[in-house]
């Protein structure tokens, strides 16, 4: 490796650490506050909350409200461009662009959605089910 190389090399590191941990520079939480904090590990024993379920809102909600919003708005849900380069909602499972429990978002708040999505699946799941049967 020459030294041109090695340069070029310690310069790009460096510059994805500033990048990395930019907004700890400032003081800043790198996600939003309401999700960093449960994120934290909880000190208290015995633990009265589920640490297991940090994916609900962070992972599996901001999605699913992207195709709300992108319908509401009268335009096809292809594009998170809020999510790394842009994440694809359309080829998204989480988002559900094409449920139509997602419609439920539309006019709902998010976690009444959530639960009235999964109602109705569970419900016709189980009269499937007792058809089938």
């Amino acid at each position: 490796m020459t030294l041109q190389n090695r340069r070029a090399f310690v310069l790009y590191a460096a510059l994805a650490l500033v990048c990395a941990f930019y907004p700890a520079f400032f003081g800043e939480l790198p996600t939003p506050l309401g999700n960093g904090l449960m994120l934290l590990p909880d000190p208290r024993v015995p633990a009265d909350r589920n640490d297991e379920i940090g994916d609900v809102p962070t992972q599996l909600l901001p999605p699913t409200k992207a195709a709300a919003d992108a319908y509401r708005h009268g335009r096809l849900p292809v594009r998170m461009a809020a999510q790394g380069c842009g994440e694809p909602l359309w080829a998204n499972p989480v988002a559900q662009c094409v449920t139509p429990t997602t419609l439920f978002f539309l006019f709902l708040p998010a976690a009444w959605a959530s639960a009235a999505g999964a109602t109705i699946k569970l419900f016709l799941a189980a009269a499937g089910m007792y058809l089938f049967a």
